[in-house]
């Protein structure tokens, strides 16, 4: 079989980017390992302004508007919704917060983002806000599990799809192609999220995994409609439940849940409601965001092997900031037409890491 570009992993980073190749008529094939993956657990937030200091996401703008169109055109597509415009409550932690959301509110370019702002000691429905909150604007969630489902049945049905474990000695690299099983294919493209550390062409990339855990619960509380920022996250959904999350572990990288890490985001989120502490426990769940040193995606080919490519390292930004970058690196797979940039190519490591 003859291919155009052969895909490792089908998150949400191999899915878009899957998705848009076959789109301009290219033909791939998607090998899964099909292994839970940090793309299918995640609570899909969509948030260009984070932090403690309330910063905003590099080309925000930008990011915004095409993943909002993609998401949009995959929702006409497939007839089925994948992303919730969702307003966002974000809870002062102390009057440091609210001191550094103070010198961000009359910024021309962040005024867009936010809304309203309450007082001190205000009380949102049965939560606590002893410093007060904003109301962000321009926030949503995207279902990645009910989207990567459907993405990956469309794959199936254009024969795209292989679910196998890969072994990197059984990939043959050669001038003209690299060769996998009985399939031929002018590139390959590594989108294994944490595992590409393992990687044996692209190991020397600084990447920083960490594990994340996620807890859905059941409450007859009723909660806001919107999603709530507390230094967690509390997402309502369907049928009296919510997820909160997530922790962050750089030293245990497994998938494991653990009691630490539940007992972590229960007293987070009683200390804003108390009353949630009586909510049922629905699942519990822990997978490993592929973060990098630098906070910033990698994208590009190897520099002494120009038919692989990774296309990696969105930690958990990946909802908000795949669909563009996914469009970039298509148009420049495909036409040359763009440019991967700067801040994300990996050139960037590659020059500090080999030339000092």
């Amino acid at each position: 079989m003859n291919v155009d570009h052969l895909i490792i992993g089908q998150g949400l980073a191999g899915s878009l980017l899957g998705w848009r190749l076959i789109q301009a008529g290219r033909r791939i094939v998607i090998i899964d390992p099909a292994k839970e993956n940090a793309s299918r657990i995640a609570g899909g937030l969509i948030n260009p302004i984070t932090g403690m200091r309330f910063v905003k996401n590099q080309n925000a703008e930008v990011c915004l508007s095409h993943a909002k169109r993609l998401y949009q055109d995959l929702e006409s597509t497939f007839n089925t919704p994948f992303f919730l415009k969702k307003k966002l409550l974000r809870f002062f932690k102390n009057a440091e917060e609210k001191t550094a959301f103070n010198k961000r509110k009359n910024d021309p370019a962040y005024q867009p983002f936010f809304n309203h702002v309450t007082q001190d000691n205000t009380q949102i429905a049965d939560f606590s806000c002893p410093f007060g909150a904003i109301e962000q604007h321009q926030t949503g969630q995207v279902l990645t599990a009910r989207l990567l489902a459907q993405l990956q049945q469309f794959f199936i049905n254009h024969n795209s799809y292989i679910k196998t474990q890969l072994h990197y000695s059984n990939l043959i690299v050669k001038n003209d192609s690299i060769q996998w099983r009985n399939i031929s294919a002018q590139n390959i493209i590594f989108c294994e999220g944490y595992h590409g550390a393992q990687n044996p062409w692209f190991s020397w990339l600084p990447f920083q995994p960490a594990k994340g855990e996620i807890l859905t619960l059941k409450s007859t509380i009723s909660l806001p409609k919107e999603i709530i920022s507390y230094g967690s996250w509390l997402i309502p959904e369907p049928e009296s439940t919510f997820k909160i999350g997530a922790t962050f572990d750089a030293k245990n990288i497994d998938c494991r849940p653990t009691v630490a890490g539940k007992n972590n985001l229960t007293r987070a989120f009683e200390k804003i409601n108390p009353r949630l502490g009586s909510a049922e426990l629905v699942a519990h769940r822990a997978q490993i965001r592929p973060c990098t040193l630098d906070k910033q995606p990698f994208i590009g080919y190897h520099p002494q092997h120009q038919r692989l490519f990774i296309f990696n390292g969105f930690g958990a930004k990946g909802c908000l900031e795949i669909p563009w970058y996914s469009l970039l690196f298509y148009k420049h797979l495909t036409t040359q037409s763009a440019s991967i940039p700067s801040q994300a190519n990996i050139n960037r490591i590659y020059d500090s890491h080999f030339t000092g």
